[in-house]
């Protein structure tokens, strides 16, 4: 996905602090209610026990809503999803397969 190229693009840049010091994080955008963010180290996050990353993620709920957005995609280094976070009316965390 490609932000801020576009001459009226509505892409603002947010610092990684401002939703987790847990999840190593850069570049973090979000439009519109979509926030995405790299993990740069994404292996190492992901050798993590999902029951750790899910628990990393739902910490980050009132953070994202606080940026006014509703869902949290992050991405590998390569630009690969490796979780999304949607905070509809029901919560739902998914980890994409890896190939």
């Amino acid at each position: 996905l490609t932000f801020g190229r576009g001459g009226n693009s509505s892409t603002v840049k947010v610092a990684s602090t401002e939703l987790t010091t847990d999840i190593p994080l850069k570049d973090v955008r979000r439009n519109g209610k979509l926030i995405i963010a790299t993990v740069p180290d994404a292996k190492s996050w992901l050798a993590k026990s999902e029951y750790i990353r899910r628990q990393q993620l739902e910490a980050m709920s009132p953070k994202i809503r606080s940026q006014a957005a509703n869902s949290l995609m992050l991405m590998d280094s390569s630009g690969q999803m490796i979780a999304i976070y949607k905070l509809d009316r029901i919560p739902a965390i998914s980890f994409p397969v890896r190939r």
